[in-house]
């Protein structure tokens, strides 16, 4: 059985996942691997602009050229439009809904972001939250999804 049969489906990509899979120097061949063949993936608009955010960093840092910072942007408004991957609309049910999950957050400290994530996920029946973020994973475990990678 491949890795990626054992993600439940559908898999929702936050910005983290998003850096991982586009920026090489972040790439990770786990994540690759798992989400190879996949047609259940769901990201944001938000997410591709926060991820896009990170991006625009590690060039301000010096770890990425502004060609491939414009690469990298395409690449992301192409396969967006593409349809590699469904994107969940941000709407005032989402907001609202991001909102409970930051008021009833379990003890987990969620930032806006995180909880609009989480709400997205959600909203999109989403069954496996994929993040590198430890606090958006622990609260995507809180809320009944399975979370990529397992949290250490």
């Amino acid at each position: 059985m491949s890795v990626s049969k054992t993600l439940p489906g559908p898999a929702y990509l936050d910005s983290s996942a998003l850096v991982k899979l586009y920026v090489s120097a972040q790439s990770s061949e786990q994540l690759d691997a798992v989400l190879a063949g996949r047609t259940d993936l769901i990201a944001s608009d938000f997410a591709l602009t926060e991820a896009m955010s990170a991006v625009c960093r590690l060039q301000r840092e010096g770890a990425l050229s502004r060609e491939a910072k414009l690469g990298i942007h395409r690449q992301f408004l192409s396969h967006a439009n593409s349809g590699l991957f469904e994107l969940a609309d941000l709407n005032r049910s989402v907001y609202r809904a991001a909102e409970r999950r930051l008021l009833n957050s379990g003890g987990v400290p969620l930032r806006a972001g995180d909880a609009l994530h989480l709400a997205l996920a959600l909203a999109g029946g989403c069954r496996t939250m994929i993040t590198f973020d430890h606090r958006l994973a622990e609260a995507s475990g809180n809320n009944g999804l399975f979370v990529f990678p397992d949290s250490q």
